[in-house]
């Protein structure tokens, strides 16, 4: 996972970290963090991000995607 998290950090000027199943084999949950004024901006920033991981971590599987705005 840190290879992960550290070029989607380095590439998208992200917080991004591990925030759960830490202590399950072959499962982990990722959290990442946007500020923005711009809700559009964030969405496509995700949809930028998901697509990062999959195009450079094809053996990666995303089972669900959350968004929360606040």
């Amino acid at each position: 996972m840190a290879p992960i998290i550290h070029q989607v950090r380095r590439k998208f000027n992200v917080s991004i970290s591990e925030t759960a199943d830490q202590d399950t084999w072959r499962k982990v949950s990722l959290t990442c963090a946007i500020a923005s004024n711009e809700r559009l901006h964030i969405e496509q920033s995700v949809q930028a991000i998901l697509h990062y991981i999959q195009s450079h971590w094809p053996q990666e599987e995303i089972i669900h995607q959350e968004l929360e705005i606040i």
